[in-house]
């Protein structure tokens, strides 16, 4: 974003680059300090429009070196980082605000221009927001608690469906497909495996797809409120106690340095 200072040259007639220029300066100082989950996230060309999706190979990191050498001792060869390969999908996010223009053209604080400033702090603070929400998506993928249970335990409301909603991944494209009766997930109830399956998941909220909702297994379950659902291939939570969730940590659990 450039900035280009106001000086007595400007005129009537340069009002729009007049506004242009305040809007710069009045927003981007503000973007700065809420960019820090923007900042581990590359950018990529992407060859294709919204609605399609391609693998992309991203290059591994090292373990770090936390020891010392010792003099006269040569350090343990490390091997060489290999590639860790990521899913990428665009996805049109916008926003949208009703102005009266005819009584806010000519001037740089008016609503339109407010209003502006709102929207281009809002997208950034959203795009942040979105690269925190799938970091955290991934380290709480599929964890579940138990809300509430009918139909025999067939039908089972779930706090999260993340992890639950897809299979680990379709044999022939390499990417992850909806539950159903023909791709069914695998999950455990507090900790044992069950027989039955999940075949399908309805969040509770449409545009949500990761929150609560609904969850069919393939046959009636012994599963209650309360239980603790983890599917096959969840994100490793490390708990006080080996307990199984946040349920599970007593208030005389803590953390001790070593």
């Amino acid at each position: 974003m450039s900035f280009i200072d106001i000086s007595p040259a400007y005129v009537p007639g340069e009002a729009g680059q007049f506004q242009r220029d305040a809007l710069a300066r009045n927003v981007g100082d503000l973007l700065f300090p809420n960019l820090e989950y923007r900042a581990g996230v590359f950018r990529i060309p992407f060859p294709a429009t919204v609605g399609n999706s391609m693998i992309q190979p991203v290059q591994g990191v090292m373990k770090p070196k936390t020891k010392a050498s010792r003099p006269g001792v040569a350090p343990t060869p490390s091997p060489a980082p290999g590639l860790e390969y990521y899913r990428v999908e665009p996805a049109p996010y916008r926003d949208i605000v009703k102005v009266a223009m005819p009584a806010n053209y000519g001037s740089a604080v008016g609503p339109y221009w407010v209003i502006k400033k709102g929207h281009v702090l809002m997208a950034a603070q959203s795009i942040n927001r979105v690269c925190r929400n799938r970091l955290f998506a991934s380290a709480q993928y599929g964890h579940a608690i138990v809300d509430l249970v009918s139909g025999g335990g067939v039908t089972v409301n779930v706090s999260s469906l993340n992890g639950f909603r897809t299979t680990p991944a379709d044999p022939t494209t390499g990417y992850p497909v909806p539950v159903s009766s023909a791709a069914t997930r695998t999950i455990y109830r507090n900790g044992v495996l069950l027989v039955q399956k999940v075949i399908g998941a309805t969040p509770l909220v449409a545009d949500e797809p990761d929150g609560p909702g609904t969850l069919t297994m393939s046959a009636a379950t012994a599963i209650v409120a309360g239980d603790i659902l983890r599917c096959d291939d969840a994100s490793f939570i490390v708990r006080p106690n080996d307990a199984p969730s946040v349920d599970g940590i007593l208030a005389a659990d803590g953390l001790t340095p070593t």
